[in-house]
């Protein structure tokens, strides 16, 4: 295999097994499944550390003995449980290895209904090549709180309480970079996140950051799709980044027609620092400032116009067709996955850099 499965519960870090099947019990060193350790925003225990550590050395052994190409984390967004059982059909599972972290192909149709699509199948890696075509990592995380359970209990609606999942889950998340990117030297850390997704990659990365100020070094292309997470933050994140002589490309592709994000992103989460406006409908506006973050507008009539131009097979979609809400249509669209899949593959062409010497046209 190709991919390595990690499931997060808040702070706790768990091993599920190949399929992606929750392992909740104590680490189990003959199949390499179980609990791992807790991580806060200390890190965790050194003995939490090491066993990180070990479990990595050991997936990599088994998956990636002949790892070449990129190596890429991928994390979902809102309304996911890595503990629900993953089932034959994985268009009908709550769990995110099952519906999205996989390599099967059910048909365009069908999988953007069910907002289905296998997110490693379609950004180019392979099972069973040993790393050959890169490396996936698959960070499931719980991010569906119950929709009573969250008014009575913790007197919040279920989506602010999903907010505040993702920061508390963006210890684990930061440990589980920083620890890949120790083990896997040679090559760079990508992410690709969808909607509450981006909330969890960019307090993780800002807290890699406050640990380790070196880690910036260490990351590639971050694709942010429909993302939730607010303009503040990622604000933050620009300007903790742009002191470093080398750090991340942040491709944050928006929607223009996202009511997912309009209706509920910027209306019952908790903001950051008294701004609601969230990247996948803002974006930062930074207009080429940044060498670390650019806005782009899926299904935007000047980039798409753009692509045309320059002849090279590329139209972004954001509309789903007949669906309201178009949310899931960044990844459940097959061209846009080709695309994230050539930014990931082509660096040279796909730069940041590179895209603004071309003058594509950025924000919306």
């Amino acid at each position: 295999m190709s991919i390595i499965r990690f499931s997060s519960v808040k702070t706790e870090l768990y091993a599920p097994d190949a399929d992606g099947a929750f392992a909740g019990g104590a680490y189990d060193k003959a199949v390499l499944t179980g609990r791992i350790g807790a991580f806060d925003e200390t890190g965790g225990t050194p003995a939490d550390r090491a066993a990180l550590d070990a479990h990595i050395d050991a997936m990599l052994a088994k998956a990636a003995s002949g790892l070449s190409g990129p190596v890429t984390i991928m994390a979902n967004g809102f309304q996911f449980d890595p503990r629900k059982h993953a089932g034959a059909n994985p268009m009908k599972s709550d769990n995110p290895h099952a519906i999205i972290f996989h390599f099967r192909d059910g048909g365009e149709t069908q999988e953007a209904y069910a907002h289905a699509t296998g997110w490693p199948l379609w950004l180019g890696f392979k099972e069973g090549d040993g790393g050959a075509t890169g490396l996936a990592v698959a960070f499931g995380w719980y991010s569906t709180p119950d929709f009573f359970g969250s008014l009575i209990t913790a007197q919040k609606n279920f989506y602010m309480e999903a907010c505040g999942f993702a920061v508390i889950t963006a210890a684990p998340f930061a440990m589980l970079i920083r620890r890949l990117a120790a083990r896997i030297a040679k090559h760079p850390i990508d992410i690709v996140c969808h909607s509450l997704g981006s909330r969890l990659t960019i307090k993780a990365i800002l807290l890699a950051l406050a640990q380790d100020p070196a880690i910036a070094a260490r990351l590639g292309r971050i694709i942010i799709l429909g993302g939730a997470e607010y303009a503040a933050a990622g604000r933050k994140l620009v300007a903790a980044l742009d002191g470093a002589a080398k750090g991340p490309e942040i491709y944050n592709f928006m929607g223009t027609s996202d009511a997912v994000l309009e209706r509920l992103g910027q209306n019952f989460g908790p903001g950051e620092d008294g701004d609601h406006k969230v990247i996948g409908n803002a974006g930062l506006g930074l207009g080429g400032i940044s060498p670390h973050w650019i806005d782009l507008a899926t299904g935007g009539k000047a980039l798409n116009a753009w692509f045309e131009k320059r002849n090279d097979g590329v139209f972004l979609v954001s509309d789903l067709p007949n669906q309201a809400a178009d949310h899931w249509g960044y990844y459940a669209v097959r061209g846009n996955m080709k695309l994230f899949n050539r930014i990931l593959r082509e660096r040279d062409a796909w730069s940041i850099a590179a895209l603004r010497a071309a003058r594509i046209p950025e924000g919306r």
